[in-house]
This record gives structure tokens, sequence and C-alpha cells, in this order.
């Protein structure tokens, strides 16, 4: 019985090392995810970066935002003092992806670097830990708009 037991733990173990629905490798463990006291910014948020990641932009309107404009849009947000430090550090993950990926746009950007972009394996695993710091804030904090 112990050495199923063992056994599971071990499975259980490598399963969650291997890769995310994205196919990015799980870290062996995340950091915490700050949640918002504000649930005005998320809103906020999410509307900003929806409106700025659209995969196909409707007739008559321009191509999706560069993700540095978007960037530039998510700084402008008001943001109350408490949540300062978590959104200081979710923007700082934009930021990155946003120089490891200068001139993709959309919400495939992503995927598009990953298999084209960033040839250093340093690079990559930047982005990877940017990618996944923004999803994971995002997803904690209920800004769908801002899943990558």
């Amino acid at each position: 019985m112990a050495l199923l037991a063992m056994g599971l733990a071990l499975v259980g173990a490598v399963g969650a090392t291997i890769a995310d629905s994205a196919g990015r490798p799980f870290p062996a463990e995340s950091p915490p995810v700050a949640i918002l006291n504000d649930p005005g910014f998320a809103s906020q948020a999410s509307a900003v970066c929806q409106a700025s990641l659209e995969l196909v932009s409707p007739p008559g309107r321009s191509p999706p935002t560069d993700l540095r404009t978007l960037v530039t849009h998510l700084r402008a947000l008001p943001v109350q003092v408490a949540d300062r430090p978590a959104v200081s550090g979710w923007l700082a993950h934009w930021d990155t992806a946003a120089s490891l990926l200068a001139g993709t746009t959309g919400r495939s950007a992503g995927a598009t670097a990953l298999s084209s972009g960033p040839t250093s394996r340093s690079q990559r695993g930047r982005l990877d830990t940017s990618l996944r710091g923004i999803d994971d804030f995002a997803r904690v904090n209920g800004i769908p708009g801002c899943v990558l």
C-alpha cells in the first residue's frame, strides 16, 4: 500500500511538471499570485485587453494593437494604492513579453513567438515566465480578456 501511494505521488509530481494547456512547462512551484482588492481595475483591464487582443478585426477596424501599446493603455488605468505593487508586477510581465514579442500582435503572439520568435533558451525561458505570470494573475483576479 505504501509503495502504491509513493508511485501515485511520483506520477502526480511528474505530471505536474510536464506542461500546461499552452505547452509551457510548469515550474516546480509557482509563486503565489497577488489578489486585487479592487474589482474595478480587473473589469477595466479585461475590457482593454479584450479590445486590443482580438484575433480578427471586424471590417473597417485597424488590426490588433501591438503589445507595447496595450501595456501603455493598462498603465493608464486607475489603480488603488493597495493594489499598485501587484499590478506593477503584472505589468512588468507584460513589459517583458512585449519586448520579446516586438512586432507581433493579437492573442496568438505568444504562440507565434514560441514557434518562431525568441531563439535563445534564455529568451524563451523569460517569455514563458512572463506569459505564465500574465495568465496566472489574470485568471486569479477575474481578468479574462487578458488571458493569452
